[in-house]
């Protein structure tokens, strides 16, 4: 038997890191990073991965968050 994969298991990955003591990253808190890929055709399903993400670090105890990945929009002249 196959196991039908959900939207959430194939479209986001996330981890949380902290700064090892000792380097130069020790100040670096909680930071959740998640590798994402945005649906194509929907921006509500878009919209909703990205509520999870962020859902998901509140979940790991942290507002710092880093979202990468294929977003699937387009970049308009002047929004970056």
């Amino acid at each position: 038997m196959t196991k039908k994969a959900t939207d959430q298991e194939t479209t986001r990955v996330g981890v949380c890191l902290r700064g090892l003591p000792g380097t130069g990253l020790e100040a670096l808190g909680p930071t959740a990073v998640f590798s994402v890929h945005l649906d194509a055709t929907s921006e509500a399903q878009r919209v909703s991965t990205l509520r999870r993400c962020l859902e998901g670090a509140r979940a790991m105890g942290t507002r710092s968050v880093v979202v990468a990945g294929d977003m699937n929009s387009e970049a308009k002249l002047g929004s970056c």
